[in-house]
């Protein structure tokens, strides 16, 4: 048996352990908590606060996490480590987060401080049987100025992540399904620690944003249920993920849709996309060093296809061996719409430029021959 106990200004422990018959269990709920406060000084941020004003924190979030129904195997007798069978659970939760943000105003001026708060995270990580399956749940919203500032909803299973003979699986788990979605997202939020690198995200991305990953075993945008994705499992090949990304905001959005196993991910027919409505504001913001601007709203289109990505030679298991770059192969398009500006140079008078609407495609299919570009 093993108890571990731990005190100080940032975290306390108290976990009980019983080990018998070869497996280990917790007679009672195991709790560890985290007072962040006490660990501000630790990490430097008690500084970085001070030395700024657009982000202040009157209250900062407490977490508390329990831990029950232990019951893992242990390789004893020179038996090889085998989870199956084996269960935990793991509650997380946190109180609120209290502050203010600088919200900058319309012109670009820094905007009057306000309230910010996020309310307590609740999470779980929990298994009935590690050998079928792992779940993972999470929830928590934002409020800025007294308006919603964005919710997380999190809700991840991972499916047989052990091997035949009850190992953690290498790379990706059996499969993974479930969703996680940001929605409302209030970008001011942010703004305070993008400002630097001149970026104003409430015009280069939008006011707000809303960010959705899904992960199944069938593709519901193509009407695979996943009984055949089962199917083809028990068949022989590897089981499949289906994952699919959505960003979307007033003036960037993006997709990704994605096929993954145990040993690649590659792009399905739509592949990856990336639009930019308007870049020329950021451009502009770039570039002003050099005296060039973009005055005209120009749009920018990146899209990756034919992507194979072999995560076994990416991430080779030999102690010491580098990742084989060779191991990705895809195809690049950009496009990007026409653009004027003007080049301002000192002691010379100020230029207008106009550029055409530019294709440019850069093929990667074989990264040993080389990547080739075109214009």
């Amino acid at each position: 048996d093993a108890t571990i106990t731990a005190s100080s200004t940032a975290i306390d422990a108290n976990l009980a352990f019983k080990s018998a018959a070869g497996v280990i269990t917790t007679p009672k709920p195991g709790t560890i908590s985290i007072k962040t406060a006490g660990m501000m000084p630790l990490l430097g941020l008690d500084e970085a606060l001070k030395n700024q004003d657009s982000v202040t924190l009157q209250r900062l979030p407490d977490f508390a996490a329990t831990l029950d129904n232990v019951r893992i195997p242990l390789p004893i007798n020179g038996k090889p480590l085998d989870l199956r069978g084996g269960t935990f659970v793991l509650d997380i939760k946190s109180t609120e987060t209290v502050g203010s943000v600088r919200v900058p105003n319309a012109d670009g001026s820094q905007g009057q401080p306000q309230a910010y708060r996020l309310a307590p995270l609740t999470a779980k990580l929990a298994s009935e049987d590690l050998a079928k399956k792992v779940s993972f749940t999470a929830n928590t919203n934002a409020t800025l100025g007294g308006h919603s500032a964005g919710a997380l909803a999190a809700n991840f299973d991972a499916i047989e992540p052990l091997d035949a003979a009850g190992k953690p699986r290498q790379g990706m788990p059996g499969r993974v399904q479930g969703q996680v979605t940001l929605a409302g997202v209030a970008t001011a939020i942010a703004q305070p620690f993008v400002a630097a690198a001149g970026v104003d995200l409430a015009k280069d991305v939008g006011p707000t944003l809303d960010l959705s990953l899904k992960a199944a075993a069938g593709d519901e945008e193509a009407g695979t249920p996943p009984a055949a994705s089962s199917a083809a499992a028990t068949a022989g090949s590897l089981a499949q993920t289906h994952m699919a990304l959505d960003l979307k905001s007033a003036n960037v959005n993006a997709i990704a849709r994605l096929l993954a196993d145990a040993k690649t991910i590659r792009t399905k027919p739509k592949g990856v996309e990336l639009k930019v409505t308007n870049l020329g504001p950021l451009a502009t913001r770039f570039m002003q060093k050099s005296g060039l601007s973009v005055d005209s709203a120009t749009s920018l289109t990146v899209t990756l296809t034919d992507l194979v990505a072999d995560l076994e030679k990416l991430a080779p298991k030999t102690p010491g061996a580098q990742p084989d770059l060779r191991a990705v192969t895809g195809l690049v398009k950009i496009e990007m719409g026409a653009t004027a500006g003007k080049l301002a140079v000192a002691g010379q008078p100020v230029k207008s430029y106009e550029l055409a609407p530019l294709i440019a495609m850069l093929d990667a299919k074989d990264l040993a021959k080389g990547v080739t570009l075109k214009a």
